[in-house]
């Protein structure tokens, strides 16, 4: 188990990113030349997100050659947080989190793995700078991390950026004296948000912009009604049309019964789907 003591801050797009991440540190603090490595984050809890209201989340993270590693994080005052972390052998998360290791251990003691549930997953970005302090004495004080998270959903993609410092051994500067100096050279503010809840409520924003974009698409439902083996066709300007209507789903598909036959009443079956274009059946 690993105490740490950490912020993270908002960076307002990749451009601001990459300029910090070359910038000089605060307070005089010398800094190794930057390192870049990729990993995908998935993040787990129950449905009713148990882990994230007792300020407890864990996660599979899949490094950029393979191996992988469960963490669970438990939330403390004054930004610490314990972190317990082993590197596992399973590809599945919740195998992961039903395995021995120690995160898993710990985390029975919160919630039954079985519950557990992927919830959000990321693709990450990073770029690392370790930091120390002195004229003399060269210990590592701090990393600082450059992230770029990309959340996926419906074919749309989102990415954010962060900063992420991290105290690697006591003394100073302190971490809160970084977190002013920070503010100060670059207008960065400590996040309070989870990441993982931040990338949540992109996906939501997602699903929405998603279902707008069906609308806006003018998705249509086709309704085939079948009676012992006939189909029934709708009569329109002297020809044989299938009755289709602008919407999705079953719902839409009730309502545009409801219109034709005067009762929304059936046994639903999705026969099948096409992209939008012009291609009403008729016979």
């Amino acid at each position: 188990m690993a105490a740490e003591s950490q912020f993270r801050c908002d960076v307002p797009g990749p451009e601001a990113l990459a300029a910090l991440r070359e910038a000089p540190l605060p307070l005089e603090l010398r800094s190794s030349e930057p390192a870049r490595v990729f990993h995908r984050d998935i993040y787990l809890d129950t449905s009713d997100r148990a882990l994230l209201a007792r300020g407890v989340s864990c996660r599979l993270r899949i490094r950029a050659d393979d191996r992988r590693f469960v963490t669970l994080f438990i939330g403390g005052g004054a930004g610490t947080v314990e972190r317990y972390e082993s590197e596992v052998a399973e590809h599945d998360p919740r195998q992961a989190f039903a395995g021995d290791s120690e995160p898993a251990r710990r985390l029975r003691g919160l919630v039954d793995p079985a519950v557990l549930r992927p919830r959000i997953e990321l693709e990450v970005e990073r770029w690392s700078r370790t930091a120390s302090s002195g004229l003399f004495r060269r210990r590592p004080r701090f990393d600082f991390l450059y992230d770029a998270s990309t959340v996926r959903h419906g074919g749309l993609s989102r990415t954010f950026e962060e900063l992420q410092v991290r105290r690697l051994a006591p003394g100073l500067p302190r971490l809160e004296q970084v977190a002013r100096a920070l503010e100060r050279a670059h207008g960065l503010r400590p996040l309070l948000l989870p990441r993982h809840e931040r990338a949540a409520q992109l996906a939501e924003t997602m699903v929405a912009e998603s279902a707008a974009r069906m609308f806006s698409a003018q998705a249509t439902v086709v309704l085939l009604a079948l009676n012992e083996g006939r189909i029934a066709f709708l009569e329109q300007e002297g020809r044989q049309n299938l009755p289709a209507a602008e919407g999705s789903g079953e719902e839409a598909a009730r309502h545009l019964l409801q219109d034709v036959t005067g009762s929304g009443v059936g046994d639903f079956s999705l026969l099948g789907s096409s992209p939008p274009g012009d291609w009403l059946l008729q016979a």
